[in-house]
């Protein structure tokens, strides 16, 4: 790892194949979404991440405050702001199997998500670099 703040990690197996990183009160329509066809779906407070679906195997996902990565995740998955409401963003999966909440600010936060394997990801490491 690179110098960064991890503020979590987890490692599970992906039901729907699907990451969501979102604003907590997040109504985001994402249904004009095709995995198959875009692997990334960004609206202005939430986006959704194709990951390997769960027959195989888990993903991993790293959570950091600031600059930082893994060996594993060097592809750029997505760029760009989410918009908070409150002081919470969460990452999560379809399921809610897993919801992690990460501390931040209201209005729009920059996030750099890197993965292993844009597509079939194993691997994602999500950087909460700040308030825009």
């Amino acid at each position: 790892m690179s110098e960064a703040l991890v503020a979590g990690t987890f490692s599970i197996p992906v039901d729907h194949g699907l990451i969501i990183v979102e604003d907590p009160a997040s109504q985001a329509d994402h249904d004009d979404w095709d995995p198959f066809c875009e692997f990334v779906s960004a609206k202005p407070d939430s986006v959704y991440l194709s990951v390997r679906p769960s027959v195989d195997g888990p993903v991993e996902v790293i959570i950091v405050k600031g600059e930082g990565g893994h060996d594993r995740a060097s592809s750029r998955y997505f760029e760009g702001a989410i918009h908070a409401k409150g002081l919470y963003l969460v990452i999560r999966d379809a399921d809610d199997v897993v919801r992690f909440s990460v501390r931040c600010g209201p209005g729009e936060n920059l996030i750099r998500i890197m993965v292993d394997e844009p597509g079939l990801v194993s691997c994602m490491v999500v950087m909460f670099l700040g308030v825009a």
